[in-house]
């Protein structure tokens, strides 16, 4: 996100947004403004979930002095044009160090998002029912299908130029915890496919990929899938990440 979408004024009109407090034309003109400024809609799912946070934890109150003591800061040192960088600067900091508390002060609400978002959104990939003509992948399809995962791998190298191979080998290194070598399978599909002009397998690699990006706790891959995902209405896996799922790795992200 912008740094300048953190802001005194932005922060503030979102606070009294969420609160309820402002008219209804603010409100329609705010709403409009979250509809096409994605920075600011993005720094909306953010003040939104740290205040949620902030109530779970306790901390409303401290984060109001905090708050209280920026603004008074900044009352008494309007006006001191001799001093006006020094000031700013120090006032940006605090507005800088008081958004930080608001996400800091999350930490223990989201520490088992990432467990909990993989058992939401994870799904086991199902071999389709037909069978390959050719013995080899015959013989990789029913270890698959027998959850023989070692041997699944342990069949197919990663510059294969089978894609399902590729891919089954993929889901197979996932199963295994080994997501590292799950990504340099579903990498080669993506070679391929850009080599040849296809997408086969594309749009479930992108989904795996995704999920294995967040069991490495790689969050800033996992929230640019997604992203890729749901701006193609399209893909096989559009919005299964919500917007608030794409919120909370942000904020693991910058965490």
């Amino acid at each position: 996100m912008p740094f300048k979408m953190v802001n005194e004024k932005n922060i503030a009109l979102i606070d009294d947004y969420l609160d309820g407090n402002l008219s209804k034309e603010d409100k329609v003109s705010l709403e409009r403004r979250f509809e096409t400024e994605p920075e600011l809609s993005e720094l909306l799912g953010l003040v939104k979930f740290t205040k949620e946070s902030i109530k779970l934890n306790g901390q409303k109150n401290k984060i109001k002095e905090i708050h209280q003591e920026f603004l008074k800061e900044k009352s008494i040192n309007s006006g001191k044009s001799s001093k006006g960088k020094v000031r700013t600067l120090h006032w940006w900091i605090g507005i800088a160090a008081s958004f930080s508390l608001l996400i800091l002060v999350g930490v223990n609400h989201i520490s088992s998002y990432p467990e909990k978002l993989l058992s939401e959104k994870y799904y086991s990939y199902e071999l389709p029912t037909m069978r390959s003509n050719e013995n080899g992948k015959e013989t990789l399809e029913i270890a698959f299908k027998n959850q023989e995962w070692n041997k699944v791998v342990s069949e197919v190298e990663f510059q294969s130029d089978d894609r399902q191979s590729l891919f089954l080998a993929g889901i197979s290194a996932m199963e295994l915890k080994e997501y590292e070598k799950a990504l340099s399978y579903f990498e080669r599909i993506e070679i391929i496919n850009h080599e040849s002009g296809d997408a086969l397998f594309s749009d479930e690699t992108d989904y795996y990929k995704t999920i294995s990006f967040i069991s490495l706790s790689d969050y800033h891959n996992a929230l640019t899938k997604v992203k890729a995902i749901n701006s193609d209405e399209n893909h096989k896996y559009v919005n299964v990440f919500s917007k608030t799922d794409m919120v909370k790795l942000r904020i693991l992200e910058m965490l």
